[in-house]
């Protein structure tokens, strides 16, 4: 897949780590969305309709110390003040969408849990592209990949890649982001 400003790393966290995150977020009380995703939001809280931004808190303590390595790694060009932890029960998904413009270019998630595809589409050709998103891998959107390709996760109970049968149990994505100091903060 050739899209411009996006990166996989497969093992981004070790074994051990992962299960220490993935305990972690699941300590902490999961909002939900009316598909049945739950949600965890940290540093900055927003709502995409209405528009609002405000501070709710710092990241926990395990979260800051990801962020702190996603920007020593060079995976982000900042560290990260913002953090989204969704939780996919098997056979749920996210619509296609683009993340919102109050965020700066380079958003980066970190997999727990169950492996998904998660499917591109280019918002100008509609154009489709996928990529396998394994357990300890860390995904950067940027660029092209952020503002001109649309990211989702289909609803269902198993992935197919490369010809195999992938059943999907929970998986959590911990999404960095910086909110933009322009944004009315």
């Amino acid at each position: 897949m050739a899209i411009p400003g996006l990166r996989y790393v497969s093992d981004y966290v070790d074994p051990a780590s992962h299960d220490r995150l993935f305990a972690a977020v699941s300590t902490n009380s999961w909002l939900h969305d009316p598909g049945g995703r739950g949600f965890q939001i940290y540093g900055y809280s927003y709502h995409h309709t209405k528009g609002g931004i405000h501070r709710i808190d710092d990241l926990p303590d395990w979260a800051a110390d990801v962020g702190k390595r996603l920007w020593q790694d060079g995976l982000m060009p900042y560290v990260p003040d913002q953090l989204v932890a969704n939780e996919y029960p098997s056979g749920t998904g996210i619509f296609p969408h683009v993340d919102a413009p109050f965020f700066d270019d380079t958003i980066v998630s970190v997999s727990l849990g169950s492996s998904c595809v998660m499917v591109f589409t280019e918002s100008d050709t509609g154009r489709i592209e996928e990529m396998l998103l394994e357990p300890r891998s860390a995904l950067v959107i940027a660029g092209e990949a952020r503002d001109k390709w649309k990211h989702s996760i289909p609803p269902r109970p198993q992935d197919t890649w490369l010809d195999q049968v992938i059943p999907r149990g929970t998986r959590v994505s911990l999404t960095f982001r910086k909110m933009l100091r322009t944004s009315g903060m």
